[in-house]
């Protein structure tokens, strides 16, 4: 499906917006309370001994996505890399602004799982990233019968 470009990118846009505002205004919601968890790491505290490496990585990433979504032939996988994206810059934008600041500040986790604790974000990138591999995998697949 060829796409316009400009309502492509107006699109992508107001998602990432969205996106981030969502988490932000949650985040703010629920800092302080009792819910609230701080992670300096990624998944599970991962890298959370290393808040720098972490945040300049998510950085890469993010650019990097911002580059593959300027670049996608289509809907169906652009708009679940804002999806990613936009979670990414929620948490990336969480280890600026919270203590100890400038990029070694925790991510602020609520919502309880059982068996770890996460943020709208981590929502976000986690359905973004399952729809874009089922996606592409379809897009894939439609081409090998096309040709």
């Amino acid at each position: 499906m060829k796409i316009n470009k400009y309502i492509y990118y107006i699109n992508c846009l107001l998602l990432l917006v969205f996106i981030f505002l969502g988490d932000y205004i949650s985040k703010q919601a629920f800092e302080g309370s009792v819910y609230a968890a701080y992670n300096t790491g990624m998944s599970f505290s991962a890298l959370s001994d290393y808040p720098v490496v972490l945040a300049t990585i998510t950085s890469i990433i993010i650019l990097v996505l911002i580059v593959m979504i300027a670049k996608a032939k289509n809907y169906y996988l652009g708009i679940p890399l804002c999806f990613v994206a936009g979670g990414g810059l929620g948490n990336l934008n969480d280890r600026f602004q919270n203590y100890p600041y400038y990029g070694k500040g925790a991510v602020i986790d609520f919502i309880n799982y059982g068996f770890f604790v996460g943020n709208l974000a981590d929502i976000s990138i986690v359905a973004g990233i399952i729809v874009f591999v089922i996606n592409y995998s379809y897009v894939v697949k439609h081409k090998r019968t096309k040709s």
